[in-house]
């Protein structure tokens, strides 16, 4: 991540009244030492002494403790105050546009980063956020001219050189695909006995947290942007078999869209081959794309670099759970909490291995945990969805989808979720529903199709139309279908 450093050319603190620099200096000290809440209220008794331009540091420290402790909506306010005081300052822009990226705002996102290029267009890490926002809003074209740029810029950034990778691949992975429909066989199987069903594949994969950005010398924690591959290209096989309980995605894994997409990465390591984030960000990137050995290694190369890189364990853990080794995943995830114990995702992976190991309720204690952390995390409302539905605990279990969907109605893996909580209701008509219209959003997303044949086979009327489903998700990469085709479809 390249360090925001921006010299911030206010009034000097002896124009402050005495109280408001007094309380000025005290949050500063606390912030510098991650006593987020006690600077807060540093800030706020600085601010209400003396609300006035003069005092703009105090509104733009206490916009970075709230973006800190995930406050984001108080942290956009607070640097929008800022932002009145001080209309051409670019570190304010970069730093509201962060924390709109963290709610999902992305095309405010855009608007600000757009407004910082022109008064600083030569910083690279302005393109990569907003080629970040453009990722986030499937503008990947967009995105990639942005990601261009910032590596044009800094050759070396790796967060931009992962971002175009995953960018490319999203791009391509969402070119049309020509399906002839199969001419299956006229006769009807027999009706498939129904089974709990879960799925739990693996959230997407956090890249290493962003460096700290210093401002007049003053260690200020910056907002936890979602990183470039918060959004990737994340390999799902969210399969519904109704002959068996699957509880997280198979070994198959889409193919890459190219022969070797991490190789941008191939060069930095070489170049410094002590550097850990540059074997996590390559591993993301092998993962994201099927080559899962070369992934493991890398994040096991990373954790002998670096036995504390969190997000390491964290990624590792996920690797694991897309090849079903649970107690390897747990293992991991348990690490990556105890070495940081608030990062919503991390409890998230360790929730879905918890399910994969038929522990619900430890499953539900976790995704607890994780909306403790960010209550608007999307994902973890579905996930606890899913959850409950295997308790069962309907009422629940449809609030969180209906958050879930409400947070993010763009998500079609959300209505695949609750087609798969319904389907372990055995509510197999209203799982059909759920899954045609994650379809209807995205028409690239193989387990969408595989997931809607696998429902009808499951309802034993339409076998026709289940293996057209089967053949498309086929196309679009699924070994799964492959698998589900060959088995049903004979």
């Amino acid at each position: 991540m390249v360090k925001l450093i921006f010299a911030f050319l206010f009034l000097p603190f002896c124009c402050l009244a005495q109280t408001a620099a007094t309380y000025l200096q005290s949050g500063n000290t606390k912030l510098a030492a991650k006593d987020y809440n006690g600077a807060i209220q540093d800030y706020t008794k600085s601010i209400e002494a003396d609300p006035s331009s003069a005092n703009i540091y105090a509104y733009f420290y206490r916009g970075n403790c709230y973006s800190s402790t995930k406050a984001y909506e108080h942290a956009i306010k607070d640097f929008s105050k800022a932002i009145s005081y001080s209309p051409n300052n670019v570190a304010l822009y970069s730093y509201r546009a962060n924390a709109k990226i963290s709610i999902g705002n992305y095309w405010g996102a855009i608007t600000d980063l757009t407004t910082a290029i022109k008064l600083s267009p030569k910083d690279p890490g302005l393109y990569m956020y907003r080629g970040l926002a453009k990722s986030n809003l499937k503008i990947y074209k967009d995105a990639i001219a942005d990601y261009d740029m910032a590596i044009s810029l800094d050759p070396k950034n790796v967060e931009a050189i992962a971002g175009r990778e995953n960018a490319k691949n999203k791009l391509n992975a969402n070119k049309p695909v020509v399906v002839n429909p199969p001419q299956p066989r006229v006769a009807e199987p027999e009706k498939p006995p129904i089974k709990q069903v879960v799925v739990a594949p693996p959230p997407p994969i956090r890249a290493p947290e962003p460096k700290n950005a210093v401002i007049k010398q003053v260690v200020v924690t910056t907002p936890q942007p979602l990183t470039p591959a918060s959004k990737s290209v994340v390999t799902k096989e969210a399969v519904v078999n109704p002959t068996q309980v699957l509880t997280t995605v198979p070994k198959s894994v889409v193919a890459p869209v190219n022969n070797k997409p991490s190789q941008a990465f191939d060069a930095l390591i070489a170049a410094n081959p002590s550097n850990a984030d540059n074997y996590i960000q390559r591993g993301l990137i092998e993962s994201n794309t099927g080559d899962i050995p070369a992934a493991l290694n890398d994040y096991n190369m990373a954790i002998r670099l670096n036995p504390a890189a969190a997000s390491a364990y964290y990624n590792r853990a996920n690797t694991y759970l897309m090849l079903n080794d649970y107690e390897g995943a747990l293992k991991d995830a348990d690490k990556s909490i105890a070495i940081n114990n608030n990062d919503d995702n991390a409890y998230l992976t360790r929730g879905n291995v918890k399910i994969a190991l038929k522990d619900y309720k430890g499953a539900i204690a976790d995704y607890n945990s994780a909306l403790n952390i960010n209550p608007k995390n999307a994902k973890v409302y579905s996930y606890r969805g899913l959850a409950e539905s295997l308790v069962p605990d309907i009422e629940h279990m449809n609030a969180d989808f209906n958050q879930a969907i409400a947070l993010d109605p763009k998500d079609e893996d959300n209505y695949n979720r609750r087609g798969t909580a319904k389907m372990n209701l055995k509510d197999i008509p209203s799982a059909t529903v759920d899954y045609t219209v994650a379809i209807s959003m995205n028409h690239n997303n193989p387990n969408s199709y595989l997931n809607r044949g696998m429902a009808k086979i499951a309802a034993g009327i339409d076998k026709p139309g289940a293996c057209g489903d089967f053949t498309i998700a086929v196309k679009l990469g699924s070994k799964a279908a492959a698998d589900a085709l060959a088995q049903y479809c004979k």
